[in-house]
């Protein structure tokens, strides 16, 4: 029986060395090894959802040094070769929907392809609530290349002989696409990610890796397996090192705080000072019923029924709600949500601004969050933490899960402790520990890296270093095709104005 193995992100050199490394175990095991791959037939993807030549030619290209760097005789099939690739693809039911509901309810038999386009979209556009007619032109394709590999899976997944499939991530449209098939046909399947920096990548059997079960499980069986001398030493030194903004990772959320910097009414306050941690609100659109919040269909509509119940009932709590930093990048209306909560017993405390994360957390009477990681940090340095939705840390025992809104508002006019801090060290241990070291990936700044020594996503300064002329070619026609592009849309704008 084979392996299938189904590349779809190579400029992604993380993610493709990560496929690279396991090809290679596979081989060096003795097993039987095929490579399933897109020679720019499908019309769109999630790394081109415009479908552009230029970058289908230079992800070609990537993948193809990848593997002549591993096994040049690598048995490869292209998507457009496999039985039924050429068949009809359905659209009719996609035309039908007119709202994020309606395509999240979107499903076939065997593939909840509308939740798994709204992943796409929303990542995107950062928009967690997009305008579904404002960007069909790219759900059409992007639903048709999905449903293709769907159907085209499902077929061969019954004809020929498959021990397993690898795939990434799995949460996005054309990736879930490959999850669904193999869940359909009972085909073990294993999805990879990061892990717990760009040195490791982690592996989940039968599994997305934003499975709360899947990390609940792991996380406790890791936490048992391991040293007692040593396993508590690795998880606080976790939330020091992400208290002090030196955790290896790809962002520093806290470099432009202030340390010490509360917000400018934090003393004058003198009701319950509740510190709330919400998170970007496309992070929870459309991962899946796990991660479908109990009490609110938004975090917004949570905090602005907790808004609305301090001022109906004049109760003596006043919100102090962090934005997130990363929602600088996100969609404006998220942020709109969040400013229109502002007034009587609400203080909204911009993503840009100077006031500090942790000296919030540290001093008020009680933290509130939605799935943020901040939860259960709070737990960590002692503060009564409550959560208000769903998260990896569910169920660990470090927070206060409400059930109802009712509990929710009881929670915070209560004088808390701070739950036992036995779950947050089971979840930074996990963190902490995530992940298997690659052989041969070597990671580089600005998202690129090498394999085997050579790098797989390289610019030009590096194809240069390496005399690799076809792509340097393809590099300059890449550069040149963009800034045609952009002088078109200069010289457009121009000639309206």
């Amino acid at each position: 029986m084979k392996t299938l193995f189904i590349p779809l992100i190579p400029t992604m050199a993380l993610h493709f060395a990560t496929d690279l490394e396991l090809i290679e175990q596979h081989i060096e095991q003795g097993k039987e090894v095929e490579v399933l791959l897109c020679n720019s037939e499908l019309k769109s993807c999630d790394i081109n959802y415009t479908h552009d030549q230029v970058q289908c030619d230079h992800c070609m290209a990537i993948r193809k040094k990848g593997f002549r760097l591993i096994e040049p005789s690598l048995k490869v099939r292209r998507f457009s070769e496999l039985p039924g690739w050429s068949a009809p693809v359905d659209l009719a039911e996609l035309d039908k929907c007119k709202t994020l509901t309606d395509l999240l309810q979107w499903k076939t038999p065997t593939f909840d392809v509308g939740m798994a386009l709204a992943s796409s979209l929303v990542t995107k556009t950062r928009d967690p609530f997009p305008d579904i007619d404002q960007y069909r032109s790219l759900l059409n394709p992007l639903a048709d290349a999905s449903l293709r590999i769907h159907n085209t899976l499902l077929n061969i997944l019954s004809t020929e002989e498959i021990e397993a499939v690898y795939i990434f991530n799995g949460r996005f449209a054309t990736l879930r696409a490959t999850v669904r098939a193999c869940e359909s046909k009972h085909i073990k399947y294993f999805t990879h990610e990061i892990g717990r920096d760009r040195k490791h990548y982690a592996l989940f059997a039968n599994s997305l890796p934003h499975s709360i079960t899947t990390f609940e499980s792991s996380a406790r069986d890791r936490w048992e397996q391991a040293s007692p001398n040593s396993r508590e030493q690795i998880a606080r030194e976790w939330y020091e090192k992400r208290c002090e903004g030196k955790l290896k990772s790809r962002f520093n959320f806290v470099k432009e705080q202030t340390s010490g910097l509360l917000p400018d009414n934090w003393h004058s306050v003198t009701e319950r000072r509740i510190a709330v941690f919400p998170s970007s609100e496309d992070e929870f659109v459309a991962i899946g019923k796990e991660w479908s919040n109990p009490l609110f269909s938004t975090q917004n509509e949570g905090l602005r029924a907790i808004a609305d119940a301090i001022r109906r009932h004049r109760l003596p709590i006043h919100l102090f709600i962090r934005c997130h930093p990363n929602l600088i990048t996100a969609h404006p209306r998220q942020l709109q949500e969040f400013q229109s909560l502002q007034g009587d017993g609400v203080t909204v405390i911009p993503p840009e601004d100077k006031v500090s994360t942790y000296d919030m957390m540290k001093n008020a009477d009680c933290t509130l969050s939605f799935g943020s990681t901040a939860g259960i940090e709070a737990t960590y340095w002692g503060r009564p933490s409550i959560l208000a939705g769903r998260s990896f840390y569910t169920n660990l025992g470090a927070t206060y899960n409400p059930n109802t809104l009712a509990e929710l508002i009881a929670l915070l006019q209560e004088d808390l402790s701070a739950k036992p801090v036995s779950g947050a060290l089971i979840y930074a241990h996990a963190l902490a520990t995530a992940g298997i070291s690659f052989k041969h990936f070597e990671p580089h700044p600005g998202g690129r890296g090498k394999y085997r020594g050579r790098f797989m996503n390289p610019g030009l300064l590096d194809y240069l270093r390496e005399g690799d002329l076809i792509q340097i070619a393809r590099r300059g026609l890449k550069i040149a095709h963009k800034t045609i592009s952009m002088q078109s849309k200069i010289s457009k704008k121009v000639l309206e104005d």
